[in-house]
């Protein structure tokens, strides 16, 4: 649940918007002289000022919020607490190239998202992708798409602070959460995807499924700040956060190589790492690269690991694990041209020509 919706419930500020109640709150703290509101519309500029002149919270609502938000807190680690003891898998996934659009969910709560040490870096990332996305000609450039998909495109970024949001696992779409179809997944596999899964965002740096968040359209590689990749300006930032979890862990890293540039598990305390090739032999016995399906495989793969946690989470299990893998397309571990490349055991899959 998100944080403010958790105070809405106990209707303290009944009445008002979240960005009143909460310049109202920031008046009240002793540590702030300064509260800086972001936005480019001038409505909202007159609406905030008007709330700043009323003054602060009265200092029983200023307490009770206070009490509440400690609440959540302590809620928000013991949820994550229990993220992280459940079980030693960690698979990190790419978000899709296409994403559902609409939502179910209140405009983004930034506090209640996972990770939320990214956050000053979010709102960064979010008002710069809002300004840039106003401009037809630096929008294209950035975004590589122009028709009909940059207008999408524009219009979904230029209000993604304020429009509807859905949990990441239904935001993103594509050929390879199709193949993962979490939905099928029966109880226990979808508990251990949730607690397990990490998914790396152009805009966002990382999230966890249950995340709610806004439709967008912006690529890893895309050069949305002081003319950086976006996985440049995540690299040290996703880096710190994912070695706050991924000591003594198991991580399946299938990102593509683009989404790899966002960290340096070089830096990380991990148990293993693995990585994962699909090949194919042709006539000749020659083996070649899988990239047109690699999506749709590795969901397959996915669906596997998460319905097989103890195991996927063990290295000692491993081969045990691959051998009762059965991919639907008819490809089969290789344990004889698996390696060690960069630090990381590359796990290869091969369908034989017929």
């Amino acid at each position: 649940m998100p944080l403010l919706e958790f105070i809405r419930i106990d209707c303290v500020y009944e009445g008002e918007s979240r960005t009143d109640f909460l310049i109202s709150f920031t008046l009240n703290h002793s540590g702030m002289y300064m509260t800086i509101i972001g936005t480019f519309n001038p409505d909202h500029i007159k609406q905030s000022v008007a709330t700043a002149s009323k003054g602060a919270l009265a200092s029983d609502v200023y307490e009770k919020t206070k009490s509440l938000l400690a609440q959540m807190e302590k809620l928000r680690r013991s949820r994550l607490q229990s993220v992280l003891m459940s079980n030693t898998l960690l698979i990190l996934l790419p978000p899709s190239e296409g994403k559902s659009s609409g939502g179910y969910g209140p405009s983004i709560d930034l506090p209640s998202l996972s990770f939320d040490q990214l956050n000053p870096a979010r709102l960064l990332m979010m008002n710069a992708l809002i300004q840039l996305s106003g401009n037809p000609l630096l929008a294209q450039k950035m975004l590589g798409v122009k028709g009909s998909a940059l207008e999408k495109a524009r219009t979904d970024n230029a209000v993604i602070s304020s429009s509807p949001t859905a949990l990441a696992i239904e935001r993103y779409t594509g050929v390879m959460y199709d193949s993962i179809d979490y939905v099928s997944l029966d109880d226990s596999a979808k508990k251990v995807f949730d607690e397990s899964t990490i998914i790396m965002s152009g805009l966002f740096g990382v999230l966890r499924p249950f995340d709610f968040i806004p439709a967008y359209k912006l690529k890893m590689g895309a050069k949305l700040r002081r003319n950086k990749a976006c996985s440049t300006i995540w690299k040290p930032l996703v880096t710190k956060a994912l070695a706050e979890i991924t000591e003594n862990r198991v991580v399946w890293d299938l990102l593509p190589k683009e989404h790899m540039a966002a960290w340096e598990p070089s830096k990380i305390e991990i148990r293993n790492r693995f990585t994962v090739k699909f090949l194919e032999a042709n006539a000749d016995g020659q083996l070649r690269t899988v990239n047109h399906w690699s999506k749709l495989l590795k969901g397959a793969l996915i669906r596997h690991l998460v319905s097989n946690p103890e195991a996927a989470g063990s290295t000692d299990l491993l081969t045990e694990l691959l051998a009762n893998f059965s991919h639907p397309a008819g490809y089969e571990y290789r344990p004889d041209i698996s390696n060690e490349i960069d630090g990381a055991t590359e796990i290869v899959f091969v369908k034989e020509h017929c």
